[in-house]
């Protein structure tokens, strides 16, 4: 059955799931992201707890994470950070700009000017919105700017989310209404961003694809699949063809469970895959309802197939 469930409401599909490699914090180390190379997945352990976490932004300006922390319901929905300092990882706090209203999937542009995010945040009154847009913040010498909707005929009467930036621009996110569905794409314009274009994907029938991750130069998008053949949300790629195009989704290697995987998400110098998967993790699967979900952390090039 493939379901059209909003991107930070991707249920779990099965069970079991192999028991993960949990990554030490970085204490001593240069590089906070540092891990052995070819190793399998592991629990990316500086923003992981016991309730739900997805979504990460790595900010390699100030070694700081950010990332979604949910409660168990899912009704509260905030932006956390979590920074790297002198060695070793703090621990996480809600983001300044966060903690009020429903806040969701952060995502860095590739230069590190703004950082993106989806909310139900009101515009002009204290009323929070029925559904979610795309706001932003931009970097400037103090900091990060105050949100800011952003600007154009991208934010339309659909709910918006799991946003990803090329290095030209172009916005790729969901797009949702009611149990319709698809990933768009939005090009820059002088004041804003203009309409968006549904994203052709040669997927398999009864198939749904969401949570888009694309490549700075466009030449991949990696995205989930639902149903995907490993029994609940897969993460996939579909490769770029000289004329636009897009081959058909090729599944993962190494990171999908019989779980939901989603909300996939590279580091700045793109060695590394971030991506959230709802198997048995830092807590239990519960004997009933959704399991909480954890982020984890591959090399790229281990999770890729071949084009």
């Amino acid at each position: 059955m493939v379901r059209t469930l909003p991107w930070f409401a991707l249920a779990a599909l099965g069970c079991g799931g192999a028991a993960p490699t949990v990554a030490p914090p970085s204490v001593g180390s240069d590089d906070p992201l540092a891990m052995p190379g070819g190793s399998p997945p592991r629990l990316f352990a500086p923003v992981n707890s016991a309730d739900p976490e997805f979504g990460l932004a790595y900010d390699a300006a100030t070694h700081t994470a950010y990332f979604d922390r949910a409660s168990a319901d899912r009704a509260r929905l905030w932006i956390y950070q979590a920074t790297w300092s002198d060695g070793a990882w703090a621990l996480p706090t809600v983001a300044p700009w966060s903690g009020r209203w429903r806040d969701v999937d952060p995502a860095l542009s590739p230069d590190g000017t703004r950082l993106y995010f989806s909310s139900d945040r009101p515009t002009r009154d204290d009323e929070a919105r029925p559904d979610f847009d795309l706001w932003f913040l931009e970097r400037g010498p103090a900091g990060w700017s105050e949100p800011r909707k952003l600007a154009g005929d991208a934010n339309d009467d659909r709910s918006s989310g799991a946003i990803s930036i090329a290095a030209d621009r172009t916005l790729y996110f969901d797009a949702a209404k009611g149990d319709a569905r698809q990933i768009v794409e939005a090009s820059p314009t002088a004041d804003g961003y203009g309409p968006t274009t549904p994203v052709a994907l040669a997927l398999p029938p009864g198939t749904t694809a969401s949570n888009p991750l694309v490549a700075p130069d466009r030449g991949y998008l990696i995205h989930t699949i639902d149903p995907g053949p490993s029994g609940g949300a897969d993460l996939a790629v579909s490769y770029r063809e000289p004329d636009g195009s897009w081959r058909a989704p090729q599944p993962l290697l190494e990171v999908n469970s019989a779980q939901a995987d989603f909300a996939p998400a590279l580091s700045p110098d793109g060695r590394y895959l971030f991506f959230t998967s709802e198997r048995p993790g830092v807590a239990p699967a519960p004997a009933d309802g959704r399991p909480p979900g954890d982020i984890y952390q591959v090399e790229l090039e281990l999770a890729l197939p071949p084009r």
